[in-house]
């Protein structure tokens, strides 16, 4: 099975650059909502193409400013720490967490 990989000028990415005070300030008012950058990847397949037996997978990947509520679990992160979550088919969702590294 062939994976195909984007070259990193080709991932979306969003930047907080354009995040105004307005926007700050209408997520944090109830003190409920907190902006985070999030990354994400998944592995998609494709179609076979032509005579191709086998489909193809890609990697579709990005970074997006998302507005959190504290049901999420990247809610409880400050300073420097992550979170990778992985999705399994068996398990459910599996985190770990990097606090202040």
């Amino acid at each position: 099975c062939k994976i195909t990989i984007p070259p990193i000028d080709e991932i979306p990415r969003d930047s907080i650059r354009n995040v105004t005070h307005e926007d700050i300030h209408r997520a944090y008012s109830d003190g409920r909502k907190k902006f985070r950058l999030v990354a994400s990847a998944s592995i998609s397949e494709l179609e076979p193409l032509n005579n191709e037996e086998h489909a193809s997978k890609t990697w579709n990947a990005r970074v997006k400013l998302e507005m959190l509520t504290p049901d999420d679990p990247l809610y409880i992160l400050s300073g420097t720490s992550s979170l990778v979550e992985f999705s399994t088919d068996v398990l459910g969702p599996i985190s770990i967490v990097s606090k202040d590294p």
